[in-house]
């Protein structure tokens, strides 16, 4: 399985409740036209997270998205973690795969509305 102690994140207080949100850690989208679609955690700020899903939100263009409007998971992919910690090279191919590995699916879309 992924080595969890070695991830490093970062905590965000939100209303007394501190959360942590970590670099390549994956998460929902509670709300939007990409809801229940799965993303990574890129960056964070006080209220907002940037998102990628490799596809339609790219590395060099991340979602920004209020905390509130995601669901996180207890999942971070430790390639992913290291390699924007460390300032190492980065693709959306990187991205794709590991969504790819958490959904177990070609897509990282979880449901679809139809």
């Amino acid at each position: 399985m992924h080595d969890i102690d070695n991830v490093r994140g970062f905590a965000l207080d939100t209303g007394g409740v501190s959360v942590l949100y970590t670099k390549g850690q994956v998460v929902f989208s509670k709300s939007g036209r990409d809801k229940g679609m799965a993303f990574i955690v890129v960056d964070a700020d006080d209220d907002f997270v940037y998102l990628v899903d490799g596809k339609l939100r790219r590395l060099c263009k991340p979602k920004k998205k209020k905390k509130i409007h995601i669901q996180i998971t207890k999942y971070t992919d430790t390639v992913i973690n290291r390699k924007l910690s460390d300032g190492e090279y980065l693709t959306d191919a990187d991205i794709k795969k590991a969504l790819k590995t958490y959904t177990g699916g070609p897509d990282p879309e979880v449901g679809s509305d139809d």
